[in-house]
């Protein structure tokens, strides 16, 4: 291993922590969109592109309300209504 001065030690060891913590951060956004996708998928058949581009985009905060929603809805629309407060 070749020798490095602490500081730069330092930050190249927060970057490398900084870099897992993104790639966990974005992983678990990725499983979670593609699991209700599936969910959704099952439970409704094929999924407008719209929904599709709604699930890539949103956070974990959205994906977690919808997943939630998902669970007592009769259509799309009621997961992802923008006049039911949570779409």
């Amino acid at each position: 291993m070749e020798y490095m001065l602490p500081f730069a030690r330092e930050a190249r060891e927060k970057g490398m922590a900084e870099g897992r913590e993104f790639g966990i951060k974005t992983g678990r956004k990725l499983g979670q969109a593609e699991l209700i996708e599936l969910q959704l998928r099952d439970r409704f058949g094929e999924l407008p592109a719209s929904i599709g581009q709604r699930l890539a985009d949103a956070d974990t905060e959205q994906l977690s309300q919808w997943g939630r929603a998902l669970l007592n809805a009769a259509t799309l629309d009621d997961i992802f209504s923008d006049h039911n407060g949570k779409g």
